[in-house]
């Protein structure tokens, strides 16, 4: 059927849109619940809107693992 699988995984690593692109995704993170693993970066002069990531993830029932650069995001069920 030629049909491409959603996503299991994802990485998001795109130098300070992180929010953007989690964003335009919500309705696929919603609907298939991958696991992702997420680079945050400074956007300018130390900030990388963390609360309105970690908000953004909260709201999306994401448990986030800070690792000590990438955060591990899981899905809770």
């Amino acid at each position: 059927d030629n049909e491409v699988p959603p996503p299991d995984h994802l990485k998001i690593d795109v130098e300070g849109f992180g929010y953007e692109v989690l964003s335009g995704g919500q309705d696929m993170i919603d609907t298939h619940r991958p696991m992702i693993y997420f680079e945050p970066h400074e956007i300018s002069d130390g900030e990388t809107r963390q609360r309105e990531l970690e908000s953004f993830f909260e709201a999306h029932r994401y448990t986030i693992k800070k690792l000590d650069y990438p955060w591990c995001c899981r899905p809770r069920r």
